[in-house]
């Protein structure tokens, strides 16, 4: 029963509805959840404090924990102590999915921020910029999609996945011949890659 709860109310908030998870995972100890919900209510201090009390233990909450202190600080032309950056790993496993969240409810700002940081991000994880993309693109914002993935291709060429996801940009954006390319491009680099082959299989039909 408290197990169908929380993914109700997890899903509450991965759709919006702030309010009732919040509650929710407040009364009920889920630390992280509680944590994230303070991070979209825009209570930075709040969600910093709760990431700490895990952080120790807790892979996300340490990314978190770290995003945070990002966001507070804002971007500064000061010199960057990797030490307080996010991992390769935290940026592979966690970047997408947050800005993904970020963008659902809305934080601008705290995109912004982010993306202030993406070169450096980028100089941890090379992957980065792909991670920017992709989430632009589900969010239906084309433009900054397309200078993402052009950064990354520039720094990280030879991605496979990178290429099929232009190739899916360029499709939804109506490209189908630049849809085709990429795909092309992507079957370059490696062969079997089934999403481009299916792809190619797909605008072939298209009349």
């Amino acid at each position: 029963m408290q197990e169908d709860k929380y993914l109700k109310n997890k899903e509450r908030l991965l759709n919006g509805n702030l309010k009732e998870a919040k509650t929710f995972f407040a009364k009920n100890g889920f630390t992280l959840e509680y944590a994230y919900c303070k991070l979209l209510d825009d209570d930075l201090k709040g969600a910093k404090q709760l990431f700490s009390k895990i952080k120790s233990f807790d892979n996300r909450a340490l990314w978190g924990y770290k995003l945070v202190s990002i966001l507070q600080k804002k971007f500064t032309t000061q010199e960057i102590n990797y030490e307080e950056m996010p991992t390769f790993f935290q940026l592979r496993n966690f970047l997408e999915v947050d800005l993904n969240l970020l963008m659902q409810y809305h934080k601008g700002n705290y995109v912004e921020i982010l993306c202030a940081y993406s070169d450096i991000f980028a100089s941890i994880n090379a992957e980065s910029y792909k991670f920017f993309a992709r989430a632009f693109h589900f969010n239906h914002y084309q433009q900054f999609a397309e200078f993402f993935a052009n950064k990354a291709k520039d720094f990280f060429y030879n991605d496979p996945e990178l290429h099929y996801q232009i190739a899916l940009m360029k499709y939804d954006a109506g490209d189908k011949e630049g849809a085709r390319n990429y795909c092309l491009s992507c079957l370059h680099i490696l062969k079997e890659y089934f999403p481009a082959i299916n792809m190619l299989n797909k605008l072939a039909q298209i009349v």
